[in-house]
């Protein structure tokens, strides 16, 4: 019994030396390695995730979507124009106009969401009038022309690119897929394979270096066991 526990108070010590002995560099850039390593993985499998030949075809057809539906309110714009007294409206309604593009009350935001087909006839007027909309009747034709025709092409591009994707397959697509997958996982391993010095200059290696050293001062023993 006495030779076994002194067994043992000799194994805890063999461990206590080699722990204080720990480079600690060494167990430091260990642990920021698996934390960038694994940072990496998780990017990586959400970009292949968004980047699936699914995702790619469901992402193009909902751009065609919306592309389709700005090309049919500028239509609707266009033949509602064609039918209106445009003189007389402009006389009702000039003095209130503003310098404000029409097509910017038309698409109501950055991201283009378009709200136009919410509003009804009497709300669109509001907007047509709080606009330049009735300033020059030449200059909205014109403008609202230009958008279709920018549209119609942007739509056309669109089912270029979904046919493409079509043809090409989802098993040949995802050999290059996975060709630019190996290719990133490769500039991971390139990265942890750089001298320490290197490995610092990036930001997020850097981040983790700092978060492993601040947990080795709380306990460097432990750390430097499962990090060694």
């Amino acid at each position: 019994m006495k030779m076994r526990k002194q067994f043992l108070l000799l194994i805890i010590f063999i461990f206590l030396f080699k722990s204080a002995n720990a480079n600690p560099l060494i167990s430091i850039q260990n642990c920021a390695n698996s934390k960038e390593s694994n940072k990496q993985s998780r990017s990586l499998n959400k970009w292949s995730a968004m980047n699936s030949y699914d995702e790619i075809l469901k992402g193009l057809n909902s751009i065609l979507a919306k592309h389709k539906q700005i090309i049919n309110i500028i239509e609707e714009e266009l033949n509602y124009l064609s039918k209106i007294n445009f003189t007389e409206l402009q006389d009702q309604h000039l003095e209130n106009s503003l310098f404000l593009p029409f097509l910017a009350v038309l698409f109501t935001n950055n991201q283009n969401d378009l709200k136009w087909d919410e509003f009804n006839e009497n709300s669109r007027l509001d907007k047509r009038i709080l606009s330049d909309y009735f300033q020059d009747f030449k200059k909205t034709k014109s403008s609202l022309e230009k958008k279709l025709k920018t549209h119609q092409m942007l739509e056309t591009k669109e089912i270029d690119k979904i046919n493409e994707l079509k043809k090409m397959g989802s098993e040949k697509y995802n050999i290059i897929l996975n060709k630019k997958i190996k290719e990133k996982k490769q500039k991971l391993k390139n990265l942890l394979k750089k001298s320490f010095d290197d490995k610092m200059l990036k930001k997020s290696y850097n981040k983790y270096f700092f978060q492993c050293e601040k947990k080795r001062v709380i306990a460097p023993i432990t750390f430097d066991y499962k990090w060694k």
